[in-house]
């Protein structure tokens, strides 16, 4: 051995197991951080989609309330309540009165049990305009005590339907009453 070779450190580099463990505890890392992001991307998204729904059924209240407020009188007849309709009768003439006449429009609220919507038909006579109150409903049901109206909504609060089986569906039911009020003012949205 020379005076040189005994100066010179030992140069030394990683042996093919280092690196082998140092690729795998690599790997694993990356994989729990990769579990980890698509977890909370996962929470975030189910947590707006509730979020929206929740949103969604809040509006449903309120055009609901809307459209029975400003009507002259609401009727749920006794074979249409458990199929979720209600006749709405409304005045939209120049000259409001208190009760129900015979130039009042009748128009319906009814649920389509095909596409899960709550629908709101201003007149009878032309089906071609409605408008739809809410999505994912599952079951309506309409009841009327004295000039009060009872609503009972089930809805689907499912935020993913695509992973979720039957029998884990998350259904909801919403109860809410309103006064048949025939208040014009509701209607023009003044205040008193």
């Amino acid at each position: 051995m020379s005076l040189q070779e005994k100066r010179r450190p030992r140069q030394r580099g990683f042996t093919i197991v280092e690196l082998m463990v140092a690729s795998t505890v690599s790997v694993l890392s990356l994989g729990l951080v990769y579990t980890a992001l698509i977890g909370m991307q996962h929470s975030t998204r189910n947590t707006l989609e509730q979020v929206r729904i929740r949103q969604n059924n809040q509006n449903t209240i309120k055009k609901l309330g809307r459209f029975v407020m400003e009507a002259s009188k609401a009727e749920v007849r006794l074979e249409e309540a458990e199929l979720g309709i209600v006749h709405l009768w409304k005045d939209d003439q120049v000259r409001w009165t208190p009760e129900t006449t015979e130039d009042d429009t009748e128009g319906v609220v009814y649920f389509d049990e095909t596409e899960s919507e709550l629908h709101y038909r201003k007149d009878v006579n032309h089906p071609e305009v409605e408008e739809t109150i809410a999505t994912q409903v599952e079951k309506a049901v309409f009841e009327m005590v004295g000039n009060a109206l009872f609503v009972e909504l089930t809805m689907n609060y499912d935020v993913d339907q695509k992973m979720s089986r039957e029998e884990e569906r998350v259904l909801r039911k919403i109860y809410v009453s309103y006064a048949v009020r025939n208040n014009p003012r509701v209607r023009i949205g003044a205040s008193r």
